[in-house]
């Protein structure tokens, strides 16, 4: 009602990640298996991470296990203290994180699949038009079929 989308300019994978050394400590077939375990898992406020962690929301054994933040970084230096044991993020923005904010501690992603979806750009429909949000799309679209794009993902997202 209020918004333009863009078309969809990369995917989005949600993964868990604990610190290096510790990803065989943990069995998890998914995220509902850190139930009843001694595990502290940290997600920011606001973000989506699936229906699955919707659902898993609800469990009172579940909320008690995670812990909010609000934003990213303060998942990170958590996990760094051993406040949490790991935590919930898009793959792209975890490795570009670590790389610069403590490129010497390492994370590991868990082998879950925990969400993945389309990421788009949303535009105002107060300020911006139909037509600006065409040609953006129309630029997306040609940056994706000669290449643009994924250079400038290269750069930005596997520093």
């Amino acid at each position: 009602q209020y918004l333009h989308f863009s078309k969809p300019y990369r995917y989005e994978t949600v993964k868990l990640f604990v610190r290096e050394g510790e990803l065989d400590q943990y069995l998890f077939q998914g995220l509902n298996s850190i139930i009843g375990n001694d595990f502290i898992l940290g997600a920011t406020k606001g973000y989506y991470y699936g229906e699955h962690f919707e659902e898993l929301l609800k469990k009172p054994a579940f909320q008690q296990q995670v812990e909010f933040v609000d934003d990213n970084l303060h998942n990170f230096h958590k996990l760094i203290a051993k406040r949490i044991d790991g935590f919930l993020m898009d793959h792209i923005a975890a490795g570009n994180l670590m790389y610069r904010f403590s490129p010497s501690f390492k994370i590991k992603a868990f082998p879950l699949s925990i969400h993945s979806s389309e990421i788009y750009i949303i535009f105002s429909k107060q300020s911006i038009s139909p037509a600006f949000v065409a040609r953006f799309n129309q630029k997306v679209i040609e940056m994706k079929k000669d290449g643009t794009l994924d250079t400038i993902g290269q750069k930005y997202f596997n520093p």
